[in-house]
């Protein structure tokens, strides 16, 4: 061999190894871990978040191609082009290192924690087309830049705290975007106009805003629209006639406005029509037929506003209607025959409106039917037998309308039924013992009507039953101690019967209080004040002659008041009578004070006659009424009898006062203390009776966070509400007390204190067949215990506070002001238990910042929400925590923020109900240690009161 042919060789030898090491190396794990500008933006995005649960480990920097990583999809040339980190347990601002993506089409960073505001540069990433931030916490606006996103299709940043209007200019180049929905965040001022520049747009959602105005856009154009989402916002005028010639539509919703007028003809047009929502609006006049009839139609929901007239329902136009909700109008006349057609109806409510007739003979053939209300009308007739074919009925609520006869026996072929409320109408006869084959049956409510015979104690075998109401019948006999065996039952009332014997304390019933008995001369025993020796037996009820057909019942008050105008006796049977009456009552008075010296003598008595011996009414002093409750010590009745109500009273030992009164710290003498809080009534003090009511309603509210009452004294000058003493003042003091020797809340003691005000708020809403709305919750309501644990307290006594508009500008109602929700400052009739979620929020934001619900800021007053989302927006999270607070968790702060920012939502349906904020704050604790609450809240829908 050559020396040339030597060093040709010795040179493809090292081309052949230099290749093969090349390929070597490109074969190697890691070989195509070749940095690359996507990988690096995506990791310094990494690095400016806070990654809770770990799920961006796979992003590292020594491993740059981001194609193989959690979330990150590529195309074929490595390309980023998704990124879906939905639910991933991410907080912190949305980093500006995105827009290098030049490639990305996808970004979802849904339902994770981002705060601070939408990154403008976003728009740099003109290949996006669907971009999803909703269910976070951005604030601020969103920015006009994104207009340069002229490739999006799907645009959500629904379910976050975005303020400010709509900018115009986002729609100017949207001529791809099918879908839009900005739902649920703070957003003002008009409706976008460029939004009819969408022509292919199939769907919008601006719900749950603050957006005003008319609905003015001219949207005729958007021939592919078929949903418009714009419930629970402010907007007016009329219901936009245009949208009748957008033909696909199968979705309108616009309850929850300010849109009056009347629903034009022409909706009745809209053939793929599915749902349409006007509910809680202003709306009159009658519907149209063919709106109600329309063949697509699947829910129609037209409560809450003032339609009148009688509703047509074609026989054959509701095939499809699964849901129809009249509620709370003025429609009147006979119930639609038609209805009877609407063979898939599952929801039917016709509450509160003047219907009247009987109700629909054949209703039977709605066989899935679930839901029935007509509560609140003037139906009249008899419940029709062939309600046996309702066979999935699980609510059926009859009561206040003026239906008679007996309850049918078919009524135990409804094996779904968990809900009867026939209460407050003419019903009479016993119960029928085939109800009892109700098995699924939850709630009973009976009441107010003109019932006779037992109480069954088959009813024992309903395990589901919680609500028992028989009260103002005339029931006979005695109590089954068999019902004692229903375990879940937290209501039973029977009161202002004809019952008799000894009142069973077995198990269940031993929790129920006078309030449940009482109006019964024939019964005795706990919780009444009377003993079995003292009991009269019951009055004999007279039996009608055979003719009559049903027993007489004794007179029910209305019965009574009409009887009084009759002159049926004469001259001469009155002054007969009167003479008579009158050595009657002498001779009652005589025993009535015979009787009460004997009682005075005896200690265990519960009501009790004692004297105020007050200073302020000395003059005046006048026998009054102490009530105590059950478990209340009996040395404070022995102190009454013996020092007068005034003893309870000592205005050197005032610990505290309100808007509604002031509280008094009582000793008695078996070392006990109570609170005693003397009303302040101002020129609205309210007979005894409504008082005693009240007060009656409280007896059996128990629960850890919930001042317990326990017992009350009225007389004509004094009211008096007595109660668990709490020795550690208030939340208030805790959180505003400046001085250096009062030790702070650490964080824990912060969060368990609001967890236990929100599972006393639940107690409260839920778990009542009347919720009991406090209407006048503030750091100052809210007591500490020797634990540090909340107790609520001045609940259930709504109708003392001063917000009647003659009140409204007192200075007691004021400071409270920062407390109080918008539709309730502002005298709205239709207030509801979102007020004390709204005051709740406020509660919360005081526990996180330290600060005031309305402070001086530079001359201005400043409330503590508006402070707070003024620094979200600045992307400042951290300057609104309290500066003394040292170690905390920065993400369970954040969602508390969160949390108490959705709760003062000024839309009331905005706000969750207290129930859902209890349980976020239980699942957002981690894996601390917080015990949980096993109370259980129905689901449903608001209960409103009207003042």
């Amino acid at each position: 061999m050559t020396g040339t042919e030597h060093l040709l060789t010795r040179r493809s030898c090292s081309y052949i190894i230099l290749v093969a090491v090349i390929s070597l190396l490109t074969t190697l794990p890691g070989a195509e871990a070749i940095a690359t500008d996507e990988g690096w933006a995506l990791l310094d995005f990494k690095n400016a978040i806070s990654d809770s649960r770990s799920t961006l480990r796979t992003w590292k920097s020594e491993d740059s191609y981001p194609c193989e990583w959690s979330g990150i999809s590529c195309d074929k040339n490595s390309h980023v082009t998704s990124i879906n980190l939905r639910n991933a347990g991410l907080s912190g601002t949305i980093a500006l290192e995105l827009h290098r993506l030049r490639k990305l089409r996808i970004l979802i960073l849904s339902e994770n924690n981002f705060s601070g505001p939408i990154p403008p540069q976003l728009s740099e990433i003109g290949s996006l087309w669907k971009l999803k931030l909703d269910h976070n916490n951005l604030t601020g606006s969103i920015p006009g830049e994104l207009s340069h996103l002229s490739n999006l299709r799907i645009f959500d940043l629904s379910y976050n705290a975005l303020s400010g209007p709509i900018n115009d200019t986002i729609f100017r180049t949207c001529r791809r975007l099918r879908f839009v929905s900005f739902a649920q965040n703070r957003l003002s001022g008009s409706l976008p106009g460029n939004l009819r520049k969408c022509t292919k747009l199939t769907g919008f959602d601006f719900s749950s805003n603050l957006l005003n105005g008319n609905i003015t856009i001219d949207i005729t154009k958007l021939n592919d629209l078929t949903y418009i989402n714009l419930q629970s916002n402010s907007l007016s005028g009329p219901f936009p006639q245009a949208l009748s010639k957008l033909t696909a539509l199968n979705y309108i919703n616009m309850g929850n406005n300010h849109l009056s007028g009347t629903l034009p003809e022409e909706l009745g047009k809209l053939d793929y029509l599915k749902q349409l929502s006007v509910n809680n609006n202003l709306f009159s006049g009658e519907v149209p037929a063919d709106i109600v009839s329309l063949p697509s139609l699947q829910h129609l929901d037209l409560s809450c506003n003032s339609f009148t007239g009688r509703l047509h329902l074609n026989g054959s136009g509701c095939a499809s209607l699964r849901g129809l909700n009249l509620a709370e109008n003025m429609f009147e006349g006979d119930m639609p025959l038609g209805l009877s057609n609407c063979s898939q109806l599952v929801f039917l409510n016709l509450a509160k409106n003047e219907f009247n007739g009987s109700l629909l003979p054949d209703i039977g053939r709605l066989a899935l039917l679930k839901f029935f209300d007509a509560n609140g009308n003037q139906f009249v007739g008899e419940i029709p037998a062939n309600i046996t074919g309702l066979v999935s009925i699980s609510a059926l609520v009859l009561g206040n309308n003026k239906i008679q006869g007996r309850i049918p026996r078919e009524i135990g072929n409804l094996r779904a039924l968990e809900i009867l409320d026939l209460s407050g109408m003419k019903i009479e006869g016993a119960i029928p013992s085939e109800l009892c084959n109700c098995t699924a049956l939850q709630k009973l409510d009976l009441s107010s009507n003109k019932m006779n015979g037992s109480i069954p104690a088959e009813l024992s075998n309903l395990s589901d039953l919680r609500e028992i109401d028989l009260e103002n019948n005339s029931f006979t006999g005695t109590i089954p101690s068999a019902l004692g065996n229903l375990t879940g039952l937290a209501i039973f009332n029977v009161s202002y019967n004809h019952l008799s014997g000894t009142i069973p304390r077995d198990r269940s019933l031993a929790q129920f209080g006078s309030s449940s008995f009482i109006g019964n001369s024939g019964l005795c025993g706990e919780p009444l004040s009377i003993t079995c020796s003292e009991a009269r037996s019951p009055p004999t009820q007279p039996t009608s002659s055979p003719a009559a057909g049903n027993p007489t019942t004794s007179p029910s008050p209305n019965t009574v008041t009409a009887a009084r105008r009759r002159p049926f006796l004469t001259g001469t049977a009155i002054s007969a009578i009167a003479i008579t009456g009158a050595l009657v009552v002498g001779a009652l008075i005589i025993a009535f004070l015979s009787v009460r010296v004997w009682r005075k003598q005896k200690k265990r008595a519960e009501l009790v006659s004692v004297k105020e011996n007050i200073d302020d009414f000395s003059s005046q002093a006048s026998a009054g009424k102490l009530v105590l409750f059950n478990g209340v010590s009996s040395s404070l009745y022995n102190e009454c009898i013996k020092e007068g109500a005034g003893a309870l009273v000592d205005k050197k030992r005032i610990v505290g006062a309100g808007s509604i009164g002031t509280v008094y710290e009582a000793n008695t003498s078996d070392g006990t203390t109570i609170a005693v809080k003397k009303l302040r009534t101002l020129e609205r003090m309210r007979d005894a009776e409504e008082f005693e009511v009240d007060m009656r309603s409280l007896e059996n509210v128990r629960h850890p966070n919930l001042v317990m009452v326990q017992g009350y004294y009225l007389s004509t000058t004094l009211k008096l509400i007595l109660s668990e003493f709490v020795p550690n003042g208030t939340l208030s003091d805790r959180l505003h007390d400046l001085n250096p020797a009062v030790i702070s809340l650490t964080w824990l003691q912060r969060y368990t204190i609001g967890l236990g005000i929100a599972r006393g708020l639940v107690r409260l809403h839920c778990n009542h067949s009347v919720p009991i709305m406090h209407f006048n919750l503030t750091s100052a309501n809210v007591l500490l215990d020797e634990r540090l644990e909340a107790k609520i307290s001045d609940y259930g006594l709504r109708k003392f506070l001063p917000i009647q508009n003659k009140y409204i500008s007192s200075r007691i109602f004021h400071e409270t002001l920062g407390y109080v929700a918008p539709e309730l400052a502002c005298g709205s009739l239709r207030v509801s238990e979102k007020c004390d979620v709204y005051s709740f929020g406020v509660v919360l934001l005081e526990i996180v910042t330290g600060r005031k619900p309305c402070e001086e800021i530079d001359g201005a007053t400043v409330l503590v929400g508006d402070y707070v989302r003024y620094k979200l927006e600045q992307g400042n999270v951290w300057e609104c925590v309290d500066p003394r607070l040292k170690d905390y968790d920065g993400f369970e702060v954040v969602n508390v923020i969160k949390l108490a920012l959705i709760c003062t939502s000024q839309e009331p349906s905005t706000r969750p109900t207290m129930a859902e904020a209890a349980r976020t704050l239980e699942e957002s604790h981690g894996s601390r240690s917080v015990p949980q609450d096993q109370q259980e809240c129905p689901d449903s829908n608001s209960w409103s009161v009207q003042f």
